[in-house]
């Protein structure tokens, strides 16, 4: 009896085992450097796109927030604190905002 007849089922057990481990590590090697924001009376996440989504994708970007935050509609409260991709539009304007007196 050969070696892959004998011990075949250890060695598939094997192989998904580290294609599941490897898709793991992959998946969590892609995630993206965030800034958190206060949402306050009239902002909407169309709104915040608008202003942060670079070129002009802000269904992308409205898409990403959604995701980043785990949010199952784009409805977003006063006072809560929301995460958003550190773009560079993004980190200008909280430059401008941290610079503002």
């Amino acid at each position: 009896m050969t070696f892959i007849q004998k011990y075949g089922y250890i060695l598939m057990i094997i192989l998904v085992s580290s294609t599941f481990a490897a898709a793991a590590v992959m998946k969590e090697s892609t995630n993206i450097e965030t800034v958190e924001i206060q949402i306050v009376d009239g902002d909407t996440l169309w709104g915040l796109a608008q202003s942060f989504a670079e070129d002009g994708k802000a269904d992308k970007w409205i898409k990403q927030v959604q995701k980043i935050n785990d949010m199952d509609s784009t409805m977003i409260k006063s006072g809560t604190t929301l995460k958003m991709p550190a773009t560079k539009p993004a980190m200008n304007k909280m430059t401008d905002i941290a610079g503002e007196e």
